[in-house]
């Protein structure tokens, strides 16, 4: 049965395993290591658990007057949505929770539901007359489904603006994707000739690519284990007793085999020793 708690604490556990760990992993060392500067002061997220609301700030330039630009990346999360009412839900999402060290210079905006009231949802608009400013509307029961169509988005938007900054370097497109495949380091030699703010913005845009596609490969995973789960179920579910008890017995036989003749870390030796056990 579905459980809306559930739910928002699954797309909430997304957003974090996602945008919280970008101080940790890279932002920190880029925007605030004390040699080139120190502008990133603390991971600016916000968490409300209690009514699934999330919102994180990520750096995406430098700036003399307002310390750092940032996106601003806002969840809220529904038991409905509709066209009714997704742009005041929006309207409210727009206001900030609390103020990053910088000027918001873009906005993605996002509402998640496991329903919507009818057919004909309208899932993107413009929610200020600017550009960079979007908010997108995704419904669906699975959370892990939702965050995939998140990540698609995410990632087409951090795609576009890393091709548009090395347009604007002089640079093909395929440059910065050839040399990210290669050696990171290439992308250094690529930009050491360009001032430091652009060259903060290019690793800042690099970074975030490959981690996000690195949460896409983790969600798309999850995803085909659960379809592999549920086509498993089904002939399960066909099987008179007597032959499930049987089946049960074989696995158990094979998955014996199995510990007893390879090597596995201990965290996979721990699931198929429960799955021996049943």
């Amino acid at each position: 049965m579905f459980n809306q708690q559930n739910f928002t604490d699954q797309i909430l556990q997304h957003a974090n395993t996602t945008f919280s760990t970008l101080h940790a992993k890279f932002l920190k060392k880029i925007w605030g290591d004390n040699n080139t500067t120190k502008k990133l002061h603390n991971n600016q997220v916000y968490t409300d658990w209690q009514n699934g609301i999330y919102e994180a700030y990520i750096p995406t330039r430098d700036s003399m007057d307002n310390n750092l630009e940032y996106l601003r990346i806002a969840i809220q999360v529904l038991p409905e949505v509709s066209n009714d009412t997704k742009h005041q839900k929006a309207y409210d999402l727009s206001v900030p929770i609390k103020m990053p060290l910088g000027n918001i210079e873009s906005e993605f905006l996002i509402l998640i539901a496991p329903r919507q009231d009818k057919w004909g949802l309208v899932k993107g608009f413009k929610h200020r007359n600017k550009r960079g400013y979007f908010t997108g509307v995704f419904v669906n029961k699975s959370s892990d489904i939702i965050w995939k169509r998140v990540l698609d988005q995410i990632i087409n938007f951090f795609l576009k603006r890393t091709d548009g900054l090395f347009r604007s370097l002089g640079f093909e497109t395929w440059v910065w994707k050839w040399a990210q495949h290669k050696d990171s380091s290439l992308l250094y030699y690529i930009v050491e000739h360009f001032s430091y703010v652009i060259r903060q913005s290019v690793f800042t845009f690099v970074k975030l690519y490959q981690h996000l596609m690195g949460k896409m490969k983790e969600v798309l995973n999850e995803i085909g284990l659960q379809n592999t789960a549920k086509t498993h179920l089904r002939t399960l579910e066909v099987m008179n007793p007597r032959d499930l008890s049987r089946y049960f017995m074989l696995i158990r036989d094979k998955l014996d085999v199995t510990l007893h003749n390879q090597s596995f870390r201990p965290d996979e030796l721990k699931v198929l020793q429960v799955l021996r056990n049943g």
